[in-house]
């Protein structure tokens, strides 16, 4: 559903005279239709600042769905199926290309990631490791200390 028709869901129950549909008019046009609508419009906008290279701007999209529409309803040329044919296929591809650029980017991301975790993984270690050997370098110096002390302690 486009967002024009999920605005303009709840106007069918706006005369209703049966409670259960006065009820849902009322949950449609309060709470339904709202959140369905600001969702819509956050996802085309995060979909047009992401991806504004590769899409047509909403109004244009619903200009040519109408026209489209319009267009069914005629008897069709074979030079306009020809042209919806491409067009179909156009927009098959560009959706396959947002796919998979999507997919290469997760995957960019997960990368990274592990990267990140080996690599803070080896700090810990390391950092272990260092701790290790001062406090052994301590253990024998306190070792040494008490060896000398009871030397010359009992001379």
């Amino acid at each position: 559903m486009t967002l024009e028709e999920w605005e303009d869901i709840a106007q069918q129950f706006a005369k209703a005279t049966h409670y259960t549909e006065k009820a849902l008019h009322k949950v449609l046009s309060q709470s339904i239709v709202p959140m369905v609508t600001a969702e819509l419009r956050v996802c085309f906008i995060y979909l047009q600042t992401r991806y504004r290279p590769f899409l047509i701007s909403f109004q244009e999209v619903e200009k040519k769905r109408r026209m489209e529409e319009a267009v069914v309803h005629r008897k069709r040329s074979s030079r306009i199926a020809m042209k919806e044919v491409e067009k179909e296929e156009e927009r098959a591809a560009m959706r396959k290309r947002l796919e998979e650029e999507e997919k290469t980017s997760r995957a960019r991301r997960l990368e990274t990631r592990q990267q990140k975790e080996h690599a803070e993984r080896l700090r810990r270690e390391n950092a272990r490791e260092q701790r290790r050997k001062e406090r052994e370098l301590q253990e024998q110096r306190s070792a040494e200390t008490r060896e000398a002390d009871s030397k010359f302690g009992h001379c």
